[in-house]
């Protein structure tokens, strides 16, 4: 008699516990400790998937903010109409790019954010202590519910991919060494610029985002777009956890359009569609008061959008 989906699923939790902590498999000797029940890793799964949400929110919207103000300063580069329509309304303009960058900062500091126990790091904490979750058992459980023909979710089964530990670490290596620059590079920014007025005079800013490149950035940003999809096609389809390169060149985006890629590119899009259409349009200029650049980053406004 074959088992039910259910009891393969309790035959994987005990295995996969016994696995990581050393212990023999079902036939050995008795376990010393308890493992974990179906109905916590069901509810491993759970927060699993919650927590993975949270992240796919924190990347995308840092993406978003950071690609629109990018996509602003490109287009009105390039567009003499986009250039005079923003210095027609520079207090609007700078005050729009000025919270798009603070808005990318505060998100970013939520994603490398180790003090609160959620996002990416709880991500991981998860898999590391609930493995059985990826389990074909586990996923053709997920999956029942879409393939409803037996033979189909047999099919899929084959293709399956079950991670190891060492896919995690991999992960986490990657993710520690992104954390590492976030840390020298831009937190300071974040805290002492965006988040606490501390950093008031023009040196002190200066100094704070010298150590800033749009590149590593873009590269950043890029990584935590990559990082999610691997996790969440690990979770959701059963593949292999890869981190697969990501457009991330705001140049190369606007000259080989992706409509349906990251939101990065649909945001850079999206700004300069908007832009151009705007400058085509009588619009009556506003007192002009400043130029159009924000005087908290005198260095990034000098460098070429790459």
């Amino acid at each position: 008699m074959r088992p039910t989906t259910e009891r393969l699923v309790k035959l994987v939790v005990a295995d996969a516990v016994r696995q990581r902590e050393g212990r023999p498999r079902r036939g050995g000797k008795p376990p010393q400790s308890r493992v974990h029940s179906l109905e916590e890793s069901l509810a491993a799964q759970s927060e699993f998937k919650e927590e993975l949400e949270r992240f796919r929110v924190d990347h995308e919207q840092a993406g978003q903010f950071f690609y629109a103000e990018l996509a602003v300063h490109a287009t009105a580069r390039e567009s003499e109409d986009v250039y005079h329509l923003l210095n027609g309304s520079t207090l609007f303009w700078n005050t729009l790019v000025g919270a798009l960058q603070a808005a990318a900062f505060i998100a970013l500091g939520r994603v490398f954010d180790t003090g609160k126990p959620q996002g990416v790091y709880r991500v991981l904490r998860i898999s590391h202590d609930h493995p059985e979750i990826f389990s074909k058992p586990f996923l053709a459980r997920r999956k029942g519910k879409k393939l409803h023909a037996a033979s189909s979710l047999t099919e899929y089964m084959k293709h399956v991919y079950e991670p190891s530990p060492e896919d995690f670490r991999r992960l986490r290596r990657h993710l520690q060494k992104r954390k590492t620059i976030y840390e020298k590079n831009y937190d300071p920014i974040r805290d002492n610029y965006f988040a606490h007025n501390v950093a008031t005079k023009a040196e002190e800013v200066e100094e704070l985002f010298a150590a800033t490149n749009i590149q590593e950035l873009q590269r950043m940003v890029g990584f935590l777009a990559a990082l999610h999809s691997a996790l969440w096609s690990l979770f959701e389809n059963g593949e292999r956890p890869l981190l697969r390169p990501q457009r991330y060149s705001t140049a190369r985006m606007r000259k080989f359009p992706s409509y349906r890629g990251s939101v990065q590119e649909r945001i850079t899009h999206e700004a300069e569609a908007f832009l151009r259409a705007a400058a085509t349009m009588p619009v009556r200029a506003a007192t002009q008061s400043s130029p159009l650049l924000l005087p908290s980053t005198p260095e990034r406004a000098r460098r070429e959008t790459v």
